[in-house]
C-alpha cells in the first residue's frame, strides 16, 4: 500500500500530466506528431521505413506489405498542410510521387494502388499541382485495365493481381475515386464507373442488412467461393466515404442518411467505452495492418460529418472524436509517438497483460485520429477544389479502357459465418 505521502506524490504527478497535455492544442499535438512521423523518412526512396516495427520487416520502405502504409502516410502529409498552412514538407510530398509512380502503377494489390491515388488526389487539393491529379487518374485508369472481375457477378475489382480475392476495401477505395475525380474533373465516365460499382457492392453479398462490412470472397479455380466474415473497422470507415460521395455525385439524400446510420450503428459496434477499438485487440497476434485501421476509421467519419452538414450528427461525432483524442492524450500524450491502444498507455513489455507498443504504423493511426478533430473544425476542407488551368484530359479518358462495369445481381452459394479473423492482409 502506497505512504500518503507518496499517494500524493502520485496524485500531483498526474494532475500536472495532465495539465501539460492539455496545455497543448490538437494543432500543437498534431504538428509534434507529425514532426515525429518525418524523423522516419527515407530521402532515397521517398518513403517512410522503421526499423523497430512491431512486425518485424513490415515497416521497409520498399516491403509491398508497407506499402498502404507509405500512401496513408503521404495522404497525412497532405491534410496537415491542408490544415494547417505549414508547407514544411511539399518538396518531400512531391519527390514520394515522382520516385514512386512507377512502382506504385503495376502495385500487386489494386487496394494499395487505390490508398495511394486517394493520396494524390488529397495532395492535389493541398497543393493544386496538377501532376497529383494525373497520377491519381493514371492509377486509377490502371485498377479499372488490370482489376476488372467477372467472377463474383460481373462488377467491381480484384483485390489482386493474382485473383485471388474479390473484396470490400479495394472496391470501396475504387468508388471513392472515381466519384472523386467526378467531383473535380466532371469527366461523366468517372461517375458511371462509382455508380455502378455500387450497384455491384451494394448487390454483393459483402455488406449485410445491419450494415456490417466483410472483407471478402476467396476465388478458386476460377470460380467464386466462399466469403470471409472478417470485419475490421477500416472497411466500415471507407463505406462511409463511399455514400458520403456518392450522395454529391447523385443528389441523393437517402444515400446521405443511409451514411449516418452505417456511422452510428459502427461507432456503437467498434467502441468500449466510447473509445473506438480494433475487433483484434492482441498485438501478438493481430497482423501489423490492423495497427492502422482505426485512423482510417475516424478519418472518414469526419469527413462525412463535414460532408452531410447536419448539426446533431456533426455534434454526435464532434463529442466521439474529441472523446478519443483525450483518451489519446491523457494515456500517451507527452511521447509524440503514439501506441495501438488508445485507451492504454505505451508498454513494450510484451510480457505485460497491457502490452501496448507504438512504432510509425500505431503513429499513423493516432495522427488520423488528430487530422479528424482538426477537420471537424473546418468546414471547408471538404470543398471541391477548381479544375485547375493547367489540365489536360487524360489520353486514356478518350479511348474504350476505361469502361464501366456491367452489373448483374450476384448469385452466390451461401456459406456458414466464419468467425472473425485475428488477422488478415488489408
Amino acid at each position: 500500500m502506497l505512504s500518503p505521502a507518496k499517494l500524493l506524490r502520485v496524485i500531483l504527478f498526474f494532475c500536472i500530466f495532465s495539465t501539460n497535455v492539455y496545455a497543448k492544442s490538437v494543432s500543437e499535438n498534431f504538428k509534434a506528431g507529425i514532426t515525429q512521423l518525418m524523423q522516419f523518412y527515407d530521402t532515397r526512396s521517398g518513403l517512410w521505413q522503421d526499423s523497430n516495427c512491431i512486425k518485424g520487416g513490415a515497416c521497409k520502405a520498399n516491403d509491398g506489405n508497407g506499402f498502404w502504409y507509405w500512401a496513408n502516410t503521404q495522404h497525412l502529409i497532405a491534410d496537415y498542410l491542408l490544415l494547417t498552412g505549414e508547407s514544411t514538407n511539399t518538396e518531400n510530398m512531391y519527390q514520394t510521387m515522382k520516385k514512386n509512380k512507377e512502382d506504385i502503377l503495376g502495385a500487386d494489390y489494386f487496394d494499395d494502388e487505390g490508398w495511394w491515388a486517394l493520396a494524390f488526389i488529397a495532395s492535389y487539393k493541398a497543393t493544386h499541382n496538377v501532376d497529383y491529379l494525373y497520377a491519381a487518374e493514371d492509377i486509377v485508369n490502371d485498377m479499372s485495365v488490370r482489376g476488372a472481375q467477372h467472377i463474383c457477378g460481373n462488377g467491381g475489382i480484384y483485390w489482386n493481381a493474382k485473383k485471388t480475392q474479390v473484396g470490400s476495401i479495394a472496391n470501396e477505395l475504387y468508388i471513392r475515386l472515381n466519384a472523386q475525380l467526378y467531383m473535380i474533373t466532371k469527366d461523366k465516365l468517372y461517375k458511371k464507373n462509382a455508380d455502378s460499382t455500387w450497384k455491384w457492392f451494394e448487390d454483393s453479398g459483402l455488406i449485410s442488412s445491419d450494415f456490417i462490412v466483410s472483407d471478402h470472397y476467396r476465388i478458386k479455380d476460377g470460380k467464386c467461393g466462399e466469403k470471409v466474415e472478417w470485419h475490421f473497422t477500416y472497411t466500415n470507415g471507407v463505406l462511409l466515404g463511399v455514400l458520403a460521395d456518392l450522395a454529391q455525385i447523385n443528389n441523393d439524400p437517402t444515400l446521405m442518411n443511409q451514411a449516418k446510420e452505417v456511422a452510428r450503428r459502427a461507432m456503437y459496434n467498434y467502441s468500449m467505452g466510447g473509445v473506438l477499438t480494433e475487433p483484434c485487440t492482441n498485438v501478438k497476434v493481430c497482423a501489423d495492418d490492423a495497427f492502422m485501421f482505426k485512423g482510417i476509421f475516424v478519418h472518414e467519419l469526419a469527413y462525412l460529418a463535414l460532408v452531410a452538414n447536419d448539426g446533431n450528427f456533426i455534434n454526435d461525432v464532434n463529442w466521439y472524436l474529441t472523446n478519443n483524442y483525450r483518451k489519446l492524450v491523457t494515456n500517451q500524450g507527452e511521447s509524440n509517438l503514439y501506441a495501438f491502444s488508445w485507451s492504454l498507455p505505451i508498454e513494450f513489455d510484451s510480457d505485460s497483460s497491457l502490452y501496448n507498443p507504438s512504432d510509425v504504423v500505431t503513429q499513423l493511426s493516432a495522427l488520423y485520429l488528430m487530422d479528424a478533430n482538426l477537420m471537424m473544425g473546418n468546414r471547408n476542407f471538404v470543398q471541391t477544389p477548381q479544375l485547375v488551368k493547367a489540365y489536360a484530359k487524360r489520353p486514356w479518358l478518350n479511348s474504350h479502357k476505361l469502361k464501366p462495369q456491367k452489373v448483374h445481381q450476384l448469385k452466390l452459394h451461401h456459406h456458414p459465418k466464419k468467425k472473425a479473423a485475428l488477422s488478415t492482409k488489408n
